[in-house]
Formats: structure tokens, C-alpha cells, sequence
């Protein structure tokens, strides 16, 4: 059981009066471990530092098990260099001891907590820190003062909140054997790739990798494709020259003239044997490949093929002939680069040079459950090992997707009164969770993941759309035909198999592809194929009477828009009568007025011009034809004769048709 208190054999004679003031009053809330030393910045620059260690109330409130770094800044004026002394600090203990994410800065800047709100705010990745004045710790203070600054900045922090890839270790989580692999198959003088769909931590990884590089020593640099490939062949190896210069201070003088298509290859062979005399083997991380492979390139001299070709087969020949120079990993979307034999009618040269399980691996319950409970203890929440399998369950250990569920989570209790920090968060909080983020923000995230297989394999795409309906049959088909149908989604982790049988891993996944393609369910009986058309028709006639009522109001005002809708009755001038004594309003209402869709379609093609010709943008008889359509299929869904599968698609082609211009007058 840790007390508050003192270590007996502790050593605080390098502080001031004032900071030893400081340090005697945290000892009343805290256990006081180790008087740290001073570190020196620059010239000028002096910071002193101690350890203290949270006592059990502490622990469970803000899961804070290990030593915390409290440092002093001296100076009037809070300056950031004081944060490149906790890093400093950091290094001086072994890493299992201190706590990574949360430090102590006591300042003598009065507006200490404003201004590192400013500078935390502009990095997102930046550690918690908790801020004291040096006032503040002098005079006296309560625990309860102490608490409140500590939940202040760990509760309103949200630490699920990441958009971009992660760069310090602090907040990686789950890969850190990939991370290894990645780096023994470097040293090992391997080559490596790392494929996976958008969000699922590709560069988070490689990132991961050049840290572990960096603590043996070793050398790397970065090539992004995404900013390269509209250079040709032999200036993208010339890019590769001039970084390892710039990044490695290399005193080697290079234009990009010099690389020419003739020169480019000896060249490049040349500056990399001299670079090597500088950097020693050294790690190339080649991303978002997928800007220059052939075939899918935005750009042509790449798309085309030739330029990929020789640009391979110069890195390769060069790798081959001094394979102590260089190894190189490649990451991206579309792994169609090591899965193509030929490429132009030539030996694609990086062809089966990667391991196979080149696709990152998700998440499994142990991984969710240490990354979602080592960042929400910080925030005051303890996640349930039923909500934790519950989460790597329905998205799949995509670790993307079960951060930004718990930012909604959090979001929830902070926004719910009834809900207070610390929380154990249980299936219940986790269920209302879910749904929030289901129907908020989760359609952006799952269109972010389809969007690879929508552009590169469309036709695995719609094999994945059979499953998720249910149509095995044609799931079947496709799936025993080849694996060239099955092969992306096993390996980007959306769908698993056992035995002969296929099933969603992204359970939530499946879900919103159910939601997006509900009316493409195939070999449906009558009473499903009824209760489509009729679910539909409910959902389009309301939209249509609105916008009846606006456009004829709008463009002929209410009196002469009432006789335009009576003029459509004059089939049955009994009905006719019965409807003019209503207001033009009331025209609409369903519960006064039976307008069938017939109805609504003569009104709409009798007012073509000036009243909707404007708005739906399209030629008169092809709505005309839509319309009939839907209206055909309804008739025979009113009665007891089948349905066909072609009427069935007529219908759905022209519904879907009429569903866009309705919402697009709608904005939707």
C-alpha cells in the first residue's frame, strides 16, 4: 500500500528553499520517491525534477501505477524546451518505471496552464501534463485542490482522439510484435510490406519501426509517394539520393540533371555505396505505393508500366549486387504490386520478394482491452472485459474504429449529468455508445475502409455485399470460382473463414453494408419483394406531395395552385367537389385527401413547365416512364400474382432513379 510521505534516504539539496517548500507539501498527498537531479539545457538553461509516486486513491482514479516526473521551470516566462527536459528526464530511469503519458510542470509563470493548453493543443500526441504555479504549491493547499487539477486535465483530455498516424510510442498499442518482425527482417537485410485498408495503422506502424531503428543506431529515411510519383523513373531514384543526403548531413554535391535516363542507374548505384560509408545499411520506407504502381497511378508515365519496371529494377539490381547498403519496406492500400508476375509485358521485379502475410493483423481482445483501458484510465474510465470483446468483436479489432467508439463513449458520460469520472464503463453505456456512433459518425469511417475495395477490386466488393444480404448462393458461386474474389477481404481482415464457411470479422461493418445495399437482396420471395416496394413507396410519395406544394405554391400562389391539384380530379368531379373545400394546405394531408401516386404524376407532368421542369433537371417522358414503372409494380404488388425478378429490377432501377431527385431537391 503506497502513503503519502518521503523515502528516508531522500536527496533534495540541489532545489531551492521555495521548490523544497513545494516538494515537503506534495509529500502530504503523494510518496515522495527519488530527488531526481537537474538537467541543463543550452548554456543558461537549468531544470531540477523529482519522482513521486501516487498513493492507492490516486492509482485507481487516474490509473496511475508507476513514478510520476514532477519538474521545476524556473522562469517567469514558461518556454516549451521545458517539455525536452522531462524527455531528458524520462531517459534517465529505466522505462518500466516512470509514467510515459503524465508529468508534473511546476512553473513561475503565473499563466502556466494557459499557455501549455496552447502548445498541447497544437499536437495532439503531446503527453498529459499537469500544471502548477509556483505560487500555487507555496501557499497553502488541500488535496481536494490537488484532485481537482488533476481531473481537470486528465478527464477533459480526450486520448481516443487520433485522425493522424501515430508517432510517439505513447500512444502505440497491439503491433509491437510487427513492429519487431519489420525490424529483424531489416537487420536481417529483408525486405518487407505492409498492406492494409485506410485507418488501419500502416504508417502508425512504420513509424514504430524507425523508432526501434533509432534506438539501435540505425539510419532511415522516408519516401511518400503520394508527394513523388509525378516524377519519372530516374528523378524519383534521384529523390531517394537527395533525402538520404539532407536527412544524414552527407557531404555529397548532386543535381537532379545529373540522373538522366542513361546515367540514373550507375549513378545511383555509385551514391548509394558512397552515402552507405556515412549511414551504414539503411532503411528505406517507401508509402503509399499505390501512387506508382501500374494500372491504378493517377499519374500516366507510372500507370503505363515502363516507368515502374525500370524504376524496380534499378532498386532491385542495386539491393542484389550490395545487399548490405539498403532494405526497404513498402506500405499501402493495394498490395497489386507484389501480387502481378509481369507487368508490360516484363518479370515484375519485385514479385513474391515479401513475406505473403504482408497484411496488418487486427486487433484481438487482449490488444483492445490494454490500449482502451491504458488510455481511458487517464480519462477516469475502466472498460469491462465484456465491452472490450464486445468491441473487438463488432469492429473487428480495427483499433481505428474502437478508439473513435470510445471518444464517443467518453462524449456520452461527459454530456450525460447523471454520469460522473472515474466510471467503470459497462455493456449498458457501451450499447447507447454504439448506437450513437452508428448513426453520427459512423458512415464516414466505413465508406473511408470501403473506398479501397470500391476502387480497386469492385467485383470483391459486391461478392462482400452478397454475404452481408445473406445470398449465400451467389456468395457461393463467386467464392468456389476462384480466390481471386475472396483473397482482399481475408487479407484486409474484413471477413474470416473456417472450413468452408465465411463470415464478417467487422460485425458492424456488415451492418451498415445491409443498410447501404438493402434493396439489391436477391432470389427474394413475393412477400419480401411486397414489402420493399411498398417500404419504398411509403418513404417517396410524402417527399413528392412536398414538393407539389412548393412548387406549385411558389410558382402560381395558393389560389391558382388549388385549382392546378382540383384540375387533376377532373376524372371524378364528385371527389373534385369534395376536395375544394379544403385549403390549398390541406390538399396534402393524406388523412383528408387519397392522392395515389398516379395522381401525384399527372400533377407533376401537367405543370411540367414553369413548375418542376426547373427542378428536376431531366427530360419530361423519362420521369414519365419512371413513374409508370413504380406504378406498374404496384399493382401487381395489390394483389396475389407474382412478382417476376425482371419487374422486380425495372421497379428498383426506376425507384432508385426517382430517389435521387427527390433527394437531390432536398439536398440530402
Amino acid at each position: 500500500m503506497i502513503t503519502p510521505g518521503k523515502n528516508a534516504f531522500l536527496n533534495i539539496k540541489h532545489f531551492t528553499d521555495e521548490e523544497k517548500k513545494i516538494i515537503n507539501g506534495l509529500s502530504r498527498f503523494f510518496y515522495v520517491t527519488n530527488g531526481g537531479g537537474t538537467i541543463y539545457l543550452g548554456v543558461t538553461s537549468e531544470y531540477r525534477y523529482f519522482l513521486i509516486k501516487p498513493i492507492n486513491k490516486y492509482q485507481e482514479m487516474f490509473n496511475l501505477n508507476r513514478e510520476i516526473i514532477v519538474i521545476f521551470s524556473p522562469y517567469p516566462v514558461f518556454q516549451p524546451r521545458t517539455l525536452d527536459a522531462i524527455d531528458i528526464a524520462f531517459k534517465k530511469h529505466t522505462r518500466l518505471r516512470i509514467d510515459r503519458i503524465c508529468s508534473v510542470v511546476v512553473s513561475k509563470d503565473t499563466s502556466i496552464e494557459t499557455k501549455l493548453y496552447e502548445i498541447l493543443s497544437k499536437d495532439t500526441e503531446m503527453q498529459i501534463i499537469i500544471p502548477f504555479s509556483y505560487s500555487e504549491l507555496t501557499n497553502d493547499f488541500s488535496e481536494g485542490f490537488i484532485i481537482n487539477r488533476i481531473k481537470k486535465h486528465f478527464y477533459e483530455r480526450d486520448l481516443f482522439e487520433f485522425e493522424a498516424p501515430i508517432k510517439k510510442q505513447l500512444y502505440f498499442f497491439g503491433r509491437t510484435d510487427v513492429v519487431h518482425s519489420l525490424l529483424n527482417r531489416h537487420l536481417s537485410g529483408e525486405h518487407s510490406g505492409v498492406f492494409g485498408l485506410r485507418k488501419t495503422g500502416k504508417t502508425s506502424i512504420l513509424y514504430g519501426v524507425d523508432r526501434a531503428l533509432k534506438r539501435e543506431n540505425g539510419k532511415s529515411i522516408w519516401i511518400d509517394f503520394q508527394h513523388h510519383h509525378f516524377k519519372r523513373w530516374n528523378r524519383l531514384l534521384y529523390a531517394i539520393i537527395s533525402t538520404i543526403i539532407s536527412d544524414h548531413n552527407i557531404d555529397l554535391i548532386r543535381s537532379e540533371d545529373d540522373y538522366s535516363e542513361e546515367k540514373a542507374p550507375g549513378l545511383f548505384e555509385s551514391d548509394m555505396l558512397y552515402c552507405y560509408k556515412s549511414t551504414g545499411k539503411i532503411l528505406i520506407f517507401f508509402d503509399e505505393i499505390e501512387h506508382i504502381t501500374f494500372s491504378i497511378s493517377i499519374s500516366d508515365h507510372w500507370k503505363e508500366g515502363r516507368d515502374y519496371i525500370k524504376f524496380w529494377q534499378v532498386i532491385r539490381s542495386c539491393s542484389q549486387k550490395y545487399p548490405e547498403l539498403f532494405t526497404y519496406i513498402i506500405a499501402g492500400t493495394n498490395p497489386k504490386c507484389i501480387e502481378t508476375t509481369r507487368v508490360a509485358g516484363v518479370d515484375n521485379p519485385i514479385y513474391s520478394q515479401f513475406d505473403p502475410e504482408s497484411y496488418i493483423k487486427a486487433f484481438d481482445t487482449k490488444s483492445t482491452k490494454e490500449m482502451v483501458n491504458k488510455l481511458g484510465g487517464y480519462m477516469g474510465l475502466e472498460f469491462d472485459d465484456i465491452v472490450c470483446a464486445a468491441l473487438t468483436q463488432d469492429y473487428g479489432g480495427h483499433p481505428f474504429l474502437i478508439r473513435h467508439v470510445c471518444k464517443t463513449v467518453n462524449q456520452l458520460i461527459k454530456e450525460n449529468h447523471t454520469l460522473s469520472k472515474p466510471l467503470r464503463v459497462n455493456k449498458t453505456i457501451y450499447d447507447q455508445s454504439k448506437k450513437v456512433f452508428e448513426e453520427k459518425y459512423a458512415e464516414r469511417y466505413y465508406e473511408m475502409i470501403l473506398e479501397v475495395l470500391k476502387e480497386f477490386y469492385y467485383d470483391e466488393y459486391q461478392v462482400l455485399v452478397y454475404l452481408a444480404l445473406g445470398d449465400f448462393e451467389n456468395f457461393s458461386k463467386y467464392a468456389q470460382r476462384s480466390n481471386n474474389y475472396t483473397n482482399h477481404l481475408l487479407g484486409y481482415g474484413i471477413i474470416e473463414k473456417t472450413g468452408e464457411y465465411y463470415g464478417f470479422k467487422i460485425e458492424s461493418l456488415k451492418e451498415y453494408i445491409i443498410k447501404s445495399n438493402q434493396y439489391q437482396k436477391l432470389n427474394m420471395n413475393t412477400e419480401e419483394k411486397r414489402k420493399e416496394i411498398d417500404e419504398r413507396r411509403g418513404r417517396i410519395e410524402p417527399k413528392l406531395r412536398q414538393i407539389i406544394y412548393n412548387q406549385l405554391r411558389f410558382t402560381y400562389g395558393e389560389a391558382t395552385a388549388k385549382n392546378k391539384v382540383l384540375n387533376n380530379y377532373n376524372y371524378d368531379q364528385a371527389k373534385k367537389a369534395k376536395y375544394s373545400v379544403y385549403q390549398y394546405k390541406e390538399l396534402f394531408d393524406p388523412k383528408k385527401v387519397v392522392t395515389t401516386l398516379s395522381d401525384l404524376k399527372n400533377i407533376i407532368l401537367n405543370n411540367w413547365d414553369p413548375g418542376f421542369k426547373g427542378v428536376f433537371d431531366t427530360d419530361k417522358n423519362k420521369l414519365k416512364n419512371r413513374m409508370e414503372a413504380i406504378i406498374e409494380v404496384r399493382n401487381y404488388s395489390s394483389h396475389s400474382a407474382d412478382i417476376s425478378e425482371s419487374e422486380m429490377l425495372s421497379f428498383r432501377g426506376a425507384m432508385s432513379w426517382i430517389e435521387e431527385l427527390v433527394e437531390s431537391y432536398f439536398g440530402i
